[in-house]
């Protein structure tokens, strides 16, 4: 009887280990995925400033996304939308109050 309840723990305790490392693969892909800008803002601006020039300019894995009132840090999201990550633009320069 003991025999069996121990080979009942053991096999609980497989199924979690494999409903883990299942949620932190479905987890990994969803941030794998989450590669666009999110929705521009309907705002209009009569000088843009920008905040980030390039991806590298953002932290925490963040994009530099261009907007209307100048390229700003976003989060990626995983729909596309009409959000567009910065280009490598020469001329770009980050604002500095």
């Amino acid at each position: 009887d003991s025999s069996l309840y121990i080979h009942f723990e053991l096999l609980q305790s497989q199924e979690m280990k494999i409903t883990i490392v299942l949620l932190l693969a479905v987890l990994a892909i969803t941030v794998a995925q989450a590669n666009y800008c999110p929705q521009k803002p309907n705002t209009v601006c009569i000088v843009a400033q920008n905040k980030c020039c390039k991806d590298s300019d953002c932290g925490n894995g963040q994009f530099c996304c261009s907007e209307n009132c100048g390229n700003i840090c976003h989060s990626p999201v995983t729909k596309q939308t009409n959000g567009r990550r910065v280009r490598q633009d020469p001329g770009c320069k980050i604002y500095e109050p």
